[in-house]
């Protein structure tokens, strides 16, 4: 009865059966890891290991091997020295006292390791990493739905090298990749940036991470389509590149160009009457007389070479060439495209606005 009162004392009744009340009878202070009493079936298959009861001359706890963590908290203990090992995704060396998650780029496959492993190139990770399964700064993943292990066995298959001017930091993929300002990508399953090269082109392309709809994120707010040389708004049209323009009403614009027609019927009409009728004498006037001889012999040339069809094929190959660069992203040489600026004197817009004022 003293034996049990006593050891009443010194626990509760769910740590009854890990008292010790055997003829060599002591009663310990209640914790997690008392003895077993071996009596008490209710204990078999658990792992109970019991603290030093005897004086020591040394700290408690010990020195923990490598890979096992420290704690002086004794129901945190799972042996008389260390914590337990380290788990998964954390390392400790000897002697370190504690457990230290792996830094970004390391990883612990399996508990009680003593160090992190580096990740094999061109791998990554993020901290407390158990595997390696993102990609390194400089390249993307290339399948974000791949399953992590296959990524960690085949690294070149699924990494690929960060496209040029873009920017991969590390865990990018396919979809993330970060365009710069001035260039611009067809969607967000494209590994190809294609430069804003029109004038305004930085304006107008204003990079990021969202592609949008058909590349449309990667436009300012304005505008849209491809290389967003196009105006987000309706019945608004290009201006030097970089601005949208409210294109004008039906009746203002058929009102000028009819204004223009008749101008130019009355002008040519004009001219045909007056060489006409003084061809002969206005030829020996010694003012405009040079230069009306020079006309005849011109005209006669430009006749005989055929230049009306020629001219017309040029200007048809021009405008077509235009459409190419604006709706299809077809690369002129830079000599035309930059130095002539022929992507903005032959687009339909432009001579539409200068016949319209």
């Amino acid at each position: 009865d003293e034996k049990e009162a006593a050891c009443d004392r010194h626990t509760d009744n769910d740590k009854r059966a890990a008292c010790n009340v055997t003829e060599s009878w002591y009663c310990q202070a209640p914790t997690n890891v008392q003895p077993c009493n071996w009596h008490d079936n209710s204990l078999l298959g658990n792992n109970l290991y019991q603290l030093p009861l005897e004086p020591e001359e040394r700290d408690f706890p010990y020195r923990c091997a490598a890979g096992l963590d420290v704690s002086l908290v004794p129901e945190n203990q799972s042996s008389s020295l260390c914590a337990g090992p380290c788990p998964a995704g954390t390392s400790s060396s000897i002697g370190s006292g504690s457990c230290t998650d792996c830094e970004p780029g390391f990883y612990a496959k399996q508990e009680r390791q003593a160090a992190c492993s580096r990740c094999r190139h061109p791998l990554s990770s993020g901290n407390r990493s158990t595997i390696c399964s993102i990609c390194m700064d400089g390249f993307y993943l290339s399948n974000s739905s791949a399953d992590p292990y296959d990524i960690f066995d085949k690294p070149t298959e699924h990494c690929q090298p960060c496209p040029r001017n873009a920017t991969c930091r590390a865990g990018t993929t396919l979809e993330s990749i970060l365009v710069p300002p001035g260039y611009w990508r067809a969607s967000s399953s494209s590994a190809v940036l294609y430069e804003c090269r029109s004038l305004g082109g930085e304006k107008r392309c204003a990079g990021g991470s969202e592609a949008g709809t058909n590349g449309d994120g990667y436009c300012d707010t304005n505008f849209t389509g491809p290389e967003c040389q196009l105006c987000n708004a309706s019945n608004h049209y290009l201006v030097g590149g970089d601005a949208c323009k409210e294109c004008p009403t039906f009746g203002a614009a058929m009102g000028k160009l009819v204004g223009l027609a008749l101008g130019v019927c009355v002008a040519c009409g004009l001219a045909a009457w007056a060489y006409s009728v003084q061809r002969q004498s206005w030829r020996e006037k010694p003012c405009v007389g040079p230069s009306l001889r020079l006309a005849d012999r011109a005209a006669v040339y430009y006749v005989g070479i055929g230049a009306t069809a020629k001219i017309k094929i040029l200007i048809g190959f021009l405008q077509m060439a235009f459409v190419l660069v604006s709706t299809y992203s077809a690369r002129l040489p830079d000599m035309l495209a930059r130095r002539v600026g022929i992507n903005e004197a032959l687009a339909f817009d432009a001579w539409c606005e200068a016949f319209l004022r």
